[in-house]
């Protein structure tokens, strides 16, 4: 099942994958989109996330804590819109807001749609899940 607070890419992607048949079809959509990704031809808008800030978090340590301290004047409650980018650090660290010109961390969102896809191929495909993850 797909979560909400995945960007456009994943979730529209994911929907692709899901409406096709055959492995061979799923997995054609699949690589076309992560392509797509790498060749920055997916627009930064379907990369944006968005979640909801929480009244309290366990550790400091935790992403949207630190990112929400970061950017300041948060509520709980509050929806926060951001994008990853490719910089050193741990997720808090690599958040940034949708305008940013950072460059884009790739990596992350394809890791996001694989986590999310791969549960569809395990499902309904059973045992070629390794022939698509050696096409990645």
């Amino acid at each position: 099942m797909l979560r909400k607070d995945k960007s456009n890419f994943t979730q529209n992607t994911y929907i692709k994958i899901k409406n096709k048949c055959t492995f061979d079809e799923a997995r054609n959509i699949l690589l076309s989109e992560v392509q797509n990704l790498r060749n920055g031809q997916i627009p930064r808008h379907d990369l944006i996330i968005n979640k909801t800030m929480a009244s309290n978090y366990k550790t400091d340590t935790f992403y949207l804590k630190i990112f929400a301290d970061k950017i300041g004047n948060i509520k709980p409650g509050d929806t926060v819109s951001y994008v990853i980018v490719q910089v050193e650090g741990i997720l808090g660290d690599r958040m940034r807001l949708p305008h940013t010109n950072e460059e884009i961390d790739y990596n992350y969102y394809i890791n996001e749609l694989m986590g999310c896809v791969m549960k569809l191929f395990l499902m309904g495909f059973e045992n070629k899940e390794s022939m698509l993850i050696t096409c990645i």
